[in-house]
């Protein structure tokens, strides 16, 4: 890891610990999303890692901390399947 992702790292880090480190809707500690409460100039998916770390920094209040299945749900997009469930699944490791 170079030392400019190093950086966003330890900065999302905090924003995690700031906002709790669980999902607001479940609980859950794995997979965790910033996810917009109030619409930002920072929206969509791809917008690039260091850019979502930067408008949350700025605007905390216009987003919450949800998984990632929290946050399909809630922007109404299919479920995606979690990392822990992508390293299990027999059939990806079959594949493998």
């Amino acid at each position: 890891m170079n030392d400019k992702n190093a950086c966003y790292t330890v900065r999302r880090n905090r924003l995690l610990v700031m906002f709790g480190e669980r999902c607001r809707t479940c609980g859950d500690t794995q997979d965790l999303e910033f996810a917009h409460q109030r619409r930002t100039d920072c929206v969509g998916m791809g917008r690039g890692y260091a850019n979502r770390v930067r408008d949350v920094e700025r605007r905390p209040e216009a987003y919450t901390l949800l998984c990632s299945r929290c946050h399909d749900l809630l922007d109404n997009r299919p479920v995606r399947k979690r990392q822990s469930e992508i390293i299990r699944d027999p059939v990806r490791l079959a594949h493998a």
